[in-house]
């Protein structure tokens, strides 16, 4: 019984993960920083449960602290899903509006119940185990069932669990876990508690249904809500309020009835600047309204309109039917339900205007529209005289010096691809930037007075006595100097998104100017520094450990080792994470199947671990194999990002979650034999999971919030290396390369 039970734990454990990263996500408006969080607060809490309860299992405890465990999982998860979908209530976060930094913090609150249980299970089913095996082989046999378990939660969870309630999962599972517990206490009532749970499940699904309903209604309130469903960029909804309907991505509102004039703007500008423009491409933000905008311009002769997410592309063809109607039939419309970044790099077209109607790029999804490899793939398709146009959040008369360095690294990642850029002040800045071609890209508000009049445009908000007033000379030639006079701000690219973090800083000083000199602070500080205090991190603990306690040296060395390697695990899979999101845009969809591969991977290691010669060199020469994998991940990405093969997604990145995963799994069980060598037959397997579980959410939070977006993916892998190179250092220093272990595979 206990095996299938081991397998479970990691299955349960999984999936809940996968399932609050996806709703948190949310809850945080696509910001993936709130992943890095999530992951920290679960491993944090977990590593606590893992180091508590592996005390308790010291005292054999055995299948009723397992049983107990199990259940008040089963009862706590429910629970915190439901809270993870209302958290912008509790929260009091107004629609469209970002969280404080210090709201950030709740994910650790919410976890807490939840996690403290899940991490007592690895200790309990080892302390179960190690009745029967030793106590090496009961670590790494439970790491490895539930590794398993947890890959496969994780591809059901991409491929089978996409649109399905979050919430009647969890109810699902924590039933399951419930009466799980009871099997293991009692092993003779077994075929009740299975139709009990098949007689139960309908009953629980229709309470679930009902509770999402109401906190629907609770977190949508003053809105009627037409239509809410997922898809595999996140969470959709419809809204109506006095007869005017709103469509939220992530509870990020993508166009409204009240944005008219910023639809009008986005839209009406970038074709003024162009003498006569005839092909137009629109990426995202095509509400019917703004590509009806579009075809008010009668030089224009096509229209192509891009959407990443076809289920959007569904809705406004469900909810606008008379309005999408009419653009669908127009012969000069074509709708693309297709990734954008894809399309451009794919397309052998030529347009006159294209027009980013994205939202700014304050999540990486977004800044992937905002970067030099873009801006070099938009390039390729734009006709002789063409232009690129840009929307973002502005100021009507004060520039702050942090927007002033957002905007610079914008017109800066624009010139290093673009001969010339032009940008229109106002509270929403616009970019324009093509070739020195005459006649295009103009400052002059007479030229695009002379077009708008000529063009007969039936416009409300850009009309020929508003643009002298948007394009005062004054004001344009404030703009221009604030956004060239910062030298010293970085070029934003996929794999260094510095524009991410720069709105972070305006974020953070909303709020504060504590956030926002923090922030600040973070990003002018030089990369040398930061390797210092890695390698410092890593190093001056053991200095003092070997001058107060010199005979645990040994034992501090292989948690040094285990606590380095699970950093740089977990900030190995947040480089996937983000990475991905970089490349193709729908992590969301694909948390679990990466998540998974991880995990796959995992049990995998821990498979070849077990059955590894546990020689003291092997710890130190999986440290060193892991700086090299480093390297490989990052010229991997290279790789992936010049191929268009649609299976590149799938395969290629869960193949190198998978791989990441096989040396962190055989990594820990090579580890626990060596920190279990010559102890007591049985000694708190927990405290070495915990170890594991602590560097590994420090690696979530530094990867995520620090080093990706101020440093880029290749910085960020070359301070993990530092930290493994240290470790070995340390490992080597502590005589551990002279100490004998168990010589033979633990399987």
């Amino acid at each position: 019984m206990i095996l299938p039970v081991l397998a479970w734990i990691g299955f349960f454990s999984m999936l809940s993960q996968v399932l609050l990263l996806r709703e948190l996500l949310v809850s945080f408006e696509g910001n993936e920083l709130s992943l890095g969080l999530v992951l920290a607060a679960w491993l944090i809490w977990t590593g606590i449960g893992s180091a508590v309860w592996g005390l308790v299992a010291r005292k054999n405890a055995g299948r009723p602290l397992l049983a107990g465990l199990l259940a008040f999982s089963g009862l706590t998860f429910p629970l915190t899903v439901t809270a993870a979908t209302v958290l912008p209530l509790i929260i009091e976060q107004t629609r469209g509006e970002l969280a404080g930094p210090a709201s950030m913090a709740y994910p650790f609150l919410l976890l807490f119940p939840l996690c403290l249980c899940v991490g007592g299970l690895f200790p309990a089913a080892s302390s179960v185990l190690a009745g029967l095996i030793s106590a090496p082989r009961a670590a790494g046999r439970v790491y490895l069932l539930e590794a398993l378990g947890g890959g496969l939660a994780g591809v059901i969870a991409s491929f089978l669990l996409t649109g399905i309630s979050p919430l009647a999962v969890a109810v699902v599972l924590g039933f399951a876990n419930l009466l799980l517990a009871g099997a293991l206490i009692t092993a003779r009532r077994r075929l009740i508690l299975i139709i009990v749970f098949v007689a139960g499940c309908p009953l629980l699904l229709r309470l679930a249904s009902q509770v999402e309903d109401q906190a629907l209604r609770s977190l949508w309130e003053g809105y009627q809500v037409i239509e809410s469903l997922s898809s595999p960029y996140g969470k959709l909804a419809l809204v109506q309020t006095e007869g005017a309907s709103f469509v939220f991505h992530n509870r990020v509102m993508l166009f409204g009835a009240a944005d008219e004039q910023a639809v009008e703007e986005r839209i009406h500008y970038p074709l003024l600047e162009h003498p006569a423009p005839q092909k137009v491409l629109v990426l995202g933000g095509g509400s019917p309204s703004a590509l009806g905008q579009v075809l008010k311009h009668r030089s224009v002769r096509r229209l192509d309109y891009l959407e990443a997410d076809p289920a959007l592309i569904a809705l406004y063809q469900r909810r606008f039917s008379q309005e999408w109607g009419s653009l669908a039939s127009d012969p000069r419309v074509r709708i693309h339900a297709i990734d954008a970044r894809r399309f451009v790099r794919t397309s052998r077209e030529k347009w006159d205007v294209v027009i980013v109607g994205l939202p700014p790029p304050r999540t990486v999804l977004m800044n992937r529209y905002y970067t030099v490899e873009f801006f070099e793939e938009a390039s390729k398709v734009l006709s002789p005289g063409g232009i690129i146009a840009l929307q973002l959040p502005g100021a009507e008369n004060y520039i702050s010096d942090d927007l002033a360095r957002f905007l610079a690294c914008i017109r800066k990642t624009l010139s290093t691809v673009f001969p010339r850029v032009i940008i229109l002040p106002g509270p929403s800045v616009q970019f324009f930037a093509g070739g020195a071609v005459p006649d295009t890209l103009t400052t002059d508000p007479l030229v695009l007075m002379r077009r708008l009049k000529e063009r007969e445009l039936n416009a409300l908000y850009v009309r020929e006595y508003l643009i002298p007033f948007r394009l005062i000379s004054g004001r344009v030639a404030e703009i221009d100097r604030r956004t060239r006079t910062a030298e010293q701000t970085p070029v934003n690219r996929d794999f260094t998104p510095i524009a991410y973090y720069l709105e972070f800083i305006i974020w953070g000083s909303i709020f504060g100017e504590t956030y926002r000199a923090l922030f600040a602070w973070l990003a002018r500080a030089p990369y040398w520094l930061i390797c210092l205090a890695a390698a410092a991190s890593v190093f001056l603990p053991m200095l003092i450990g070997r001058l107060f306690r010199a005979k645990d040296l040994p034992s501090r060395a292989v948690e040094a080792c285990v606590g380095v390697m699970g950093l740089t695990m977990l900030g190995l899979q947040v480089v996937l994470l983000l990475g991905f999101q970089s490349s193709y845009g729908f992590l969301y969809e694909q948390l679990g199947l990466l998540n998974g591969a991880f995990m796959f991977g995992m049990s995998l290691g821990a498979f070849f671990g077990l059955r590894m010669r546990c020689l003291p060199v092997v710890l130190p020469t999986l440290q060193l194999l892991t700086c090299g994998w480093l390297v490989a991940v990052y010229f991997g990405f290279k790789a992936a990002a010049a191929t268009n093969s649609p299976l590149v997604p799938y395969l290629f990145f869960a193949g190198l979650a998978l791989l990441t995963g096989l040396l962190g799994g055989g990594h820990f069980v090579v580890a626990s034999a060596a920190w279990l060598a010559n102890r007591e037959a049985y000694r708190s397997l927990g405290a070495i999971y915990a170890v594991d579980l602590v560097g590994a959410a420090v690696g979530a939070i530094v990867v995520a919030a620090f080093l990706l977006p101020v440093f880029g993916y290749a910085a960020a892998a070359g301070v993990l290396a530092v930290m493994n190179l240290v470790a070995v250092g340390v490992f080597i220093f502590s005589g551990q390369t002279r100490t004998n272990t168990d010589q033979h595979g633990l399987l």
